[in-house]
């Protein structure tokens, strides 16, 4: 059965009880491992392909032992299981993969052995974004800045203090905004950004020294936006005279436009709409 709040847990594949897992691993101690957030709806995964991708990718670059037949098996076990929960979970839900190295050891920064522990965390959604998605949100300059490391330079690992830190800056913001060592903007919190240009032009920051590679940013640069040419380069936090809307995106929120950055008033520019009507075309599409 689900915890009280309607989370479910897995462990290596099977269910266990959200106390089931280990005080020793090393994902609680060191933040030794990479996670991906999906969004689930109507018994899938839109973006499952891309996050799978991702996932391998980054163990790869981590050292992190893992195959694809167990992260696939591993997601087909929670989406037959769908049918098994209470009627009113099942809905939309959040699912978290995490990957962490080592499994149970000694403590200590040296690996004691070749193998990750496989958590994953589906909670129903509780959130519907259907107005910021429509009518843009509030999002605040964090004075936090990311720390510089090109060879974790858009990985999702488990490390997070950058965001848990940044995000204590906020008061009445829907999302803060983090910038590098430099003044570059390089993403959201728990987001990637994108700005407009008055001619529709798509800027996105580049991700060579800090951020996330996210798959909702992957799927527009790729699929959604080709046609329009999305620019990676850098965005000046002292420099967005030139901006005529911004936008944020990841997994779970979709395209949400900013409307307000700190006492900045921003448009939303057709071009959002219209990149959200391509993204909700693409759900629909089997």
């Amino acid at each position: 059965m689900p915890e009280d709040d309607g989370s479910v847990f897995w462990l290596n594949g099977y269910r266990v009880h959200r106390n089931s897992i280990d005080g020793l691993n090393r994902g609680l101690h060191y933040g030794d491992g990479l996670f991906e957030t999906m969004m689930v709806v109507n018994q899938r995964i839109p973006l499952w392909e891309r996050h799978k991708h991702r996932l391998l990718t980054d163990a790869h670059r981590l050292a992190l032992p893992i195959d694809e037949q167990s992260v696939q098996q591993d997601v087909d076990c929670i989406i037959a299981s769908l049918d098994d929960l209470p009627t009113h979970l099942n809905r939309s839900f959040r699912l978290k993969y995490l990957l962490m190295a080592g499994g149970r050891g000694p403590l200590g920064y040296t690996r004691p052995r070749a193998n990750c522990d496989r958590l994953m965390i589906l909670q129903p959604m509780v959130t519907n974004l259907d107005h910021e998605r429509k009518y843009g949100v509030k999002a605040q300059l964090c004075q936090w800045r990311l720390s510089h490391q090109p060879q974790l330079a858009g990985i999702k690992h488990l490390n997070r203090l950058d965001q848990i830190m940044a995000a204590k800056e906020l008061t009445d913001a829907f999302e803060g905004i983090t910038c590098d060592q430099h003044g570059n903007i390089i993403e959201g919190i728990s987001s990637n950004v994108f700005a407009v240009l008055a001619d529709g032009q798509l800027v996105t920051p580049l991700l060579n020294n800090a951020g996330v590679a996210g798959v909702m940013r992957g799927l527009i640069m790729d699929v959604l936006a080709p046609s329009l040419g999305v620019m990676c380069q850098e965005i000046r936090m002292t420099s967005l005279t030139p901006y005529h809307s911004m936008f944020l995106t990841n997994a779970v929120w979709g395209i949400v436009p900013i409307t307000m950055l700190n006492h900045k008033t921003l448009a939303i520019h057709d071009v959002i709409k219209q990149l959200q009507r391509c993204y909700q075309q693409w759900m629909d599409s089997p």
